[in-house]
Order: structure tokens, then sequence, then C-alpha cells
């Protein structure tokens, strides 16, 4: 999509010079190609790295909304693993943000760097994000000891899929076409928390229309609400609908293994629609 903006802004204004930075895959070629516009696809590895090197310095060693302040054994830990993970990365920030968002707020980092360092080897974009979209997700699975949580996970994936292509939802319509079976008596702030685990792959808006008095009404845990939800990349979506995955394993091999977090597409449009009876009858 960006790739073809570009291009009818350079057919639009011919004294305008772009330079595309990119993988050089075939829909980008193609998308810029069409419309008889020059470009020079490239990716300086060199160049790349070093800038994923700095994004990683920055990101561990600054605090902010996202990831919190870490203490200096910590910070000593991670830092040695800079060059690994912009290596692991493959040239994609987005790779990186998800790890580091994912590392920094976990309890179980030294399992989760020593995974992601030695699995993200693949050449494929969607296979390499493959491997941290599932840490991100079995961490969320495990934090907690509710047998439901795994199945209650899997469905929140489920529901980003069908969600992120069209309308977001807030949190709380997420809650809402959760079955009952599934939900159980687990209130909506402890699905807003279940929810706020994904938080390396999601992306949260405040809605402000309708609350001119309350712009600022606290975080997605108090005010379900108040913040729509969706994937924050599309190669989540794309790991979301693949029933398997091909995944790295020791000494270099690869294996096919089913996506534990797929769901069923029928399952899940039969869920939804159980969802929106019981929000009408209500």
């Amino acid at each position: 999509a960006v790739a073809v903006n570009l291009a009818k802004v350079v057919a639009i204004a011919s004294w305008v010079k772009l330079i595309v930075a990119s993988r050089d895959e075939t829909p980008i070629r193609g998308s810029l190609g069409d419309r008889r516009t020059e470009y020079n696809l490239f990716e300086d590895e060199r160049t790349t790295k070093g800038d994923l090197r700095v994004y990683f310095r920055y990101r561990v060693m600054h605090p902010n909304e996202i990831n919190p302040e870490l203490k200096d054994g910590e910070l000593d830990y991670l830092l040695k693993y800079e060059g690994a993970f912009a290596t692991a990365s493959g040239g994609l920030f987005i790779w990186m943000y998800t790890a580091l968002t994912l590392i920094i707020g976990s309890v179980w980092r030294d399992e989760l760097v020593d995974s992601l360092i030695s699995r993200s080897t693949i050449d494929s974009v969607v296979d390499r994000m493959a491997v941290v979209y599932l840490a991100v997700l079995e961490n969320a699975s495990k934090t907690d000891k509710n047998p439901k949580t795994r199945d209650l996970v899997r469905m929140i994936v489920g529901l980003l899929l069908v969600i992120s292509s069209k309308t977001p939802l807030p949190i709380s319509g997420l809650y809402a076409f959760v079955p009952p079976a599934l939900k159980g008596d687990l209130p909506l702030k402890d699905f807003a928390r279940v929810v706020m685990r994904l938080n390396p792959v999601l992306k949260f808006t405040l809605i402000t229309k309708g609350y001119p008095n309350d712009p600022s009404p606290g975080d997605p845990v108090s005010a379900p609400h108040r913040y729509l939800v969706q994937a924050y990349h599309a190669t989540f979506l794309e790991f979301s609908e693949r029933k398997d995955l091909r995944l790295e394993q020791a000494k270099g091999s690869e294996t096919v293994e089913p996506n534990d977090f797929w769901t069923d597409p029928v399952s899940l449009h039969r869920s939804m629609t159980m969802g929106c009876f019981e929000i009408m009858l209500r």
C-alpha cells in the first residue's frame, strides 16, 4: 500500500524524487513498476544493522509507557545482546520492536532471549516473525495459573483477526464476544489484563469522541471501554491466519508445526454470532 501511494505522488509531481529502501519483494516491485516509476530497491545490510543497534540501545536505556525502567543488572544483561538481536531481527524493525517490548516486560527474560536468538534465522519475513509472535502468545498464556487463559488468548487472537480489517472494537467489545463457557466469572478488568499481556503485538487507541470532560481516563485496564484495540502490524494477522508454521529447530533444520493459536474460522464466526445474540438480548 505504501509503494502504491508513493508511486501516485511521483506520477502527479514529476519534480519529486523518492528513494525507497526496502526488501526486494515482488509485490513492492510490482506496485512501483506498474506506474512506470523509476525506482531502486535496496537493502544496505550494514546500515540497517547499525540503525537496529541504535534502536535497541535507545529502547533498553530509555523507559517509557511501553517498557518499564530496568535495574542496573538487567540493563547490563540486555545490552550484551545488542549485536545478536540486530542479527536475529533479519533487518526487521517490527521484529526488534516486538521482541524488546516482550522481553523488557516479562519475568522469563533469560528464557525468551535465548529462544528468540536461536530460532529467528529463517529468511521468510512471516516465518521469522512467527517465532517472536509465538513467544508473545506463550508468555501471555502462562502468566497466571488459570487453565482457561490459553484458550482465552487463542480467542482474542481470532477476534483480532476479524476486527482488525474492519472497525476496531474497545476491549469491552472484545469481552462481549467471548463465549460464556470460556469467560466464566472472569471480570472485565481481569480480561483487560490478559489483553494487555499481548501489548507487544497490539495497538491501543484512546477514544476521545463523546468524552470532552474526560480526556485522560487512565490505562486500558482501568478504562477498557475507552480503548480501541487492533493488531500493531499486518504480519501478526498473517501469522494468525496460518494453521501451520515453518519453524527453525536445532542445527539449522526446519520443521512444520501446527499453530497452537490458530482458530478455526467456522468456530470463530459461530462464537461471534452467539455473542451478537447475547448482546441484543441484554
